[in-house]
């Protein structure tokens, strides 16, 4: 998934400029930082995240 992550961000000419990882009864996912956009990724599919369909108490790499 890391290797993914560096893989996307090189794609896209951006840094990775933050990594994260949940775990729970569903899985592993990793929320990652590309330059502004937020992804996710769940093993299988990598996807951008919303900002606006964002909860507001998530705390995942926020700046």
């Amino acid at each position: 998934m890391i290797r993914t992550a560096h893989h996307q961000a090189g794609a896209f000419g951006e840094p990775l400029t933050g990594l994260r990882f949940i775990a729970d009864e569903l899985g592993s996912l990793m929320i990652v930082r590309i330059g502004d956009q937020i992804w996710q990724h769940d093993g299988r599919r990598f996807d951008p995240i919303d900002p606006e369909h964002r909860a507001h108490d998530d705390l995942s790499l926020r700046r």
